[in-house]
């Protein structure tokens, strides 16, 4: 099961992840691009490990320390988290039956 590029979900979890690189790099979430690196902002290690908190905090489980630096772009950030959930959310329909 994929999500398509442009769904409202996949819309959603980019601008949170917007608003969370803002926020640890101090700028507006409208300056942010999708397809910049987050390291070009001043995302640093601190950032990217507060980050991925937030992150697993959002699907509700641990994930590897180098998610931010193996996924550098919003954009890849954000078909990463999207892909998690719906793997988890497959995973939870199978185990339901």
């Amino acid at each position: 099961m994929t999500t398509p590029a442009d769904s409202p979900e996949r819309e959603t979890l980019a601008t949170w992840l917007t608003e969370c690189v803002a926020a640890h790099v101090e700028m507006a979430p409208a300056e942010i691009k999708p397809a910049e690196p987050m390291s070009s902002y001043g995302l640093d290690s601190i950032g990217a490990t507060s980050l991925l908190v937030q992150i697993e905090e959002r699907v509700g489980r641990e994930l590897d320390a180098n998610v931010p630096w193996d996924y550098p772009t919003i954009d890849a950030l954000t078909d990463f988290v999207l892909q998690l959930q719906l793997t988890d959310t497959a995973s939870d329909s199978i185990g339901a039956v």
